[in-house]
Formats: C-alpha cells, structure tokens, sequence
C-alpha cells in the first residue's frame, strides 16, 4: 500500500512525501521491486543526482537476481547512469551502462551515439603526450647473439627485438 501511496503524492507534486513512501517501500521489502526504480526516478526528477546514481545502481543489482525483471526499466536505469559517468567523467563506467544500453531496444541508438562521445571525450582529455625520448643506440644496449650455433634456426630479427631495445629520458 506503500508505493500506490507514493505515486498518489507524486501526482500531487508533493515530491518529498512520496520519496518517503518509496523509501519506506524499499525498505520494508518490496517483492515487485519497482520502489527502489521509482525512488531513483524521483530523486532524478528532484536533480539529487549522487542518491538516483546509487538507487539505479541498487536497482540494477537487485534486478540481476530476479528473472522476471522489467527491461525498459533497466535500460532507463543504464541509461541514466551511462549519463550520470559522462558528466563525471569516470569513463570507464560511462563506457559500461552504454554498452549496456545498447542490449535494449529502446536505448540501443542514443547508446551507440553516447559510446561516440565517450570515446572522443576520453581522447580529449587524455591527449598523448609529445615527451621527448631518446634511444639508447649504443652497442651495449642491443644483446649480442652467438652466431656459431647451428641449432636453432636463425629467424629475420633474432639479434634486435623491441623487448631488447632500452630507452633513457
């Protein structure tokens, strides 16, 4: 009776009676599990946006053990999250929840879109960095080789590899 208590406030518009409910919904057990979706939904529409990062993450959770999940719903939750690290910029995880988005039809387009920018955002603000590098040319950097040996066969670049290349700052 909890969380049709809380959709009645939250048609009313009052907002902080009906995060209520749906708090008091998820923490006395809510077999259907929509309180926990419906309290990140409001604390997203309240712009509380550290508190619906963590209940759509609480969600997503929950919504791992249970079969019978809603799917537009966990897309949304991806979704809002996938946003959520963008704006943070805590690409990684950006790049997770839309690649997550994209296993759902209703998000699936916006998320391949979200990816592009992702990557171009991570890009920017990782530029490689044009340091100057030496190389250690000198003969005792390079390993010599025993060329007297038979038994193995020579390969086209058995006496350099880069693995055997030293270079000094």
């Amino acid at each position: 009776m909890v969380i049709p208590l809380g959709e009645c406030y939250l048609k009313m518009d009052r907002l902080q009676e009906a995060k209520k409910c749906f708090w008091k919904a998820h923490c006395l057990g809510d077999v259907e599990e929509i309180a926990l979706f419906k309290l990140a939904n409001l604390f997203a529409i309240l712009e509380e946006k550290d508190q619906a990062c963590q209940a759509y993450t609480e969600y997503i959770n929950q919504a791992d053990g249970v079969h019978g999940h809603n799917y537009e719903d966990l897309s949304r939750s991806y979704w809002y999250l996938a946003n959520y690290h963008l704006e943070h910029n805590n690409w990684d995880e950006a790049y997770a929840a839309a690649q997550k988005c994209t296993e759902f039809a209703q998000t699936r387009e916006q998320a391949k879109g979200l990816l592009r920018t992702i990557q171009v955002r991570r890009g920017q603000e990782t530029p490689c960095a044009m340091t100057s590098m030496q190389m250690d040319t000198s003969a005792e950097s390079i390993p010599q080789t025993d060329q007297s040996t038979e038994d193995s066969p020579r390969r086209p670049f058995d006496r350099v590899t880069p693995v055997n290349l030293k270079f000094t700052p």
